[in-house]
């Protein structure tokens, strides 16, 4: 019983996470092995935990399946794309986000460009900035 609930531990922490392939077969399907787990728990009888370990068997094949159609339907709409369609899909599936980091900080020393491109580099470089303008104004008042 012990290894069942480590994996459907496991098991509930990978399906939780955003999963497009999830409809609406594999959601019953996953709350019927919820029930099922909570009446195993309940009684304990050998016959509710081997009909649970039957359903969790059909539930990873509905999923493995679900995942495989989503894939496949997914990479099939590569085909008739245009370009730019192309690049939307394959970012997407390949989890790449769509915002942009920090640019880089381009920093003259003796007349040489040097970019910064660590945070912390970027952070100094802009409290130096700040804190020389600040005392140029608090100078000039």
């Amino acid at each position: 019983m012990k290894v069942l609930i480590k994996w459907l531990l496991k098991w509930w922490l990978q399906v939780t996470a955003s999963k497009p392939w999830i409809n609406k077969e594999v959601a019953n399907q996953l709350k019927r092995l919820r029930q099922l787990w909570r009446k195993a728990q309940l009684g304990k009888s050998p016959r509710k935990v081997e009909e649970l370990i039957k359903v969790q068997k059909n539930t990873d094949e509905i999923l493995k399946n679900a995942e495989y159609d989503w894939w496949l339907t997914e990479c099939e709409k590569l085909q008739g794309s245009n370009e730019h369609e192309k690049w939307k899909i394959t970012n997407k599936l390949t989890n790449q986000s769509s915002y942009s980091t920090v640019q880089p900080v381009k920093k003259t020393v003796n007349g040489n460009d040097t970019y910064l491109y660590d945070d912390n580099d970027i952070l100094t470089e802009m409290e130096d900035y700040y804190i020389r303008k600040a005392q140029q104004v608090a100078h000039t008042d």
